[in-house]
Parts: C-alpha cells; structure tokens; sequence
C-alpha cells in the first residue's frame, strides 16, 4: 500500500505548493485559483460554481469544459491527485494529508494560540495573487484576505495585552538584585515576542501587511 502523499498549501503570501517537502509549480493561474477556491471551501463545491467564477463569460457547456481539462492539467503538473471530482462537486481528495497555512492559522486563533497564529500570517492572504477576467474571484479572495486580516490584528492586540499584564506582573514581583524586568518578560509563558511586538518595543513604525501609513 502506498504511502499517503502531504501536501502543504502555503495561501499566505503568493501561493505555494508543497508535494511530500518537494516546492512544486504550478503556472496556471486559473488551477491556482481553483485550488484555492475549492480547498479553503472545506466542503464539496458545485463544479458549475467554479466553472463560472473562473470563466464567468463562457456558456455552461463550454465552461465546464474548460474546468474538466484544467483539472486534469493540474493533477499532471503536480503529480498527485489534490482535487476529487464528480458529475456534480469537487473537493479535497481524500486520500492526502493536507495542511494548509490560513486553516492552521485560524485553529491557532480559535484556540488562543494567538503567538503561533502571529508567527503563521507571513503576509496578506494571496499576496498580490489575482486572475485577469475573474472579478467573483477576485472579490471572493478579497473579503477572504480582510477576515483574515481582522483576526490577525485580533491575535496582535490579545499578545500586547498579555505582553503588558506580563511586565506588570514582572514589576510588582521584582526585588533588588534580581535580574532587569524585561529579560523576566520574555521568559514567562505566553510572552514571547512576535516579529510585531520587537519592532514596537525598539520604536520602529509597527505596521501591518499591506498597511500603508495615511499622509499628515
């Protein structure tokens, strides 16, 4: 019996795949898209669904062409079957190990992990990913990206506020010739400092992906 492929699906940033470790390519914007779109669904999609975001102006029978042999394309040049399709859905293939950045990231969020969740939001959802002709997607990706944001900036302000309990914790135990407040910081549990919170304590403008800072 053959091992069970892993495939790891990086959606923060540009895409990237990953096969068993192995970065694999995959240029065809529209089979990104479709794998994108299917994937972080976590439940079947109409094919007819996909076909019209990805060819919005096609007739029914031409865009579900398109889509059949642009699944086939993709399993070609990634080797290993990512989508399972039907007459009617497609969805994860089930017979892969499947790990996904944004779905790590949001467990992480939902059960307080909020310091991996910081450590996973490398940068906005897709980068500056996008498929010419294809407004729902794009729209879709969009509304994707701003929930995404909203959480990671959740994640931000839960770490500054226990940072903060932390230091006055730190303080109000502190004695003399014990060692300086902040080195006792950073090594209680739950206060490690995120790449966000360094540039905050050194002064540095603390800026969030994407964000670009409003003119005086």
């Amino acid at each position: 019996m053959s091992a069970m492929s892993q495939i790891d699906l990086q959606l923060f940033g540009y895409p990237k795949i990953r096969v068993d470790g192995r970065p694999v390519s995959l240029p065809l914007r529209k089979a990104l898209a479709a794998l994108t779109y299917v994937i972080e669904a976590q439940t079947p999609v109409s094919r007819d669904a996909v076909a019209t975001l990805l060819w919005p102006e096609a007739d029914e029978a031409t865009a579900r062409s398109r889509l059949r042999r642009l699944l086939h394309r993709t399993h070609q040049h990634l080797g290993v079957g990512i989508i399972a399709s039907d007459r009617i859905s497609l969805c994860a293939a089930p017979g892969i190990e499947l790990r996904v950045d944004t779905q790590t990231f949001e467990q992480a969020c939902q059960e307080g992990d909020f310091a991996n969740a910081s450590r996973l939001y490398r940068a906005d959802y897709l980068g500056t990913f996008s498929v010419e002709g294809c407004p729902d997607f794009d729209d879709w990706a969009f509304f994707r990206r701003e929930a995404l944001r909203s959480r990671f900036i959740h994640a931000i302000e839960r770490l500054i506020e226990a940072k903060r309990l932390c230091a006055e914790g730190a303080r109000h135990f502190a004695w003399p010739g014990h060692r300086g407040t902040h080195e006792y910081t950073n090594t209680l549990p739950g206060c490690g400092d995120s790449p966000y919170l360094l540039r905050k304590q050194r002064g540095r403008p603390h800026r969030l992906p994407g964000h670009r800072q409003r003119a005086a």
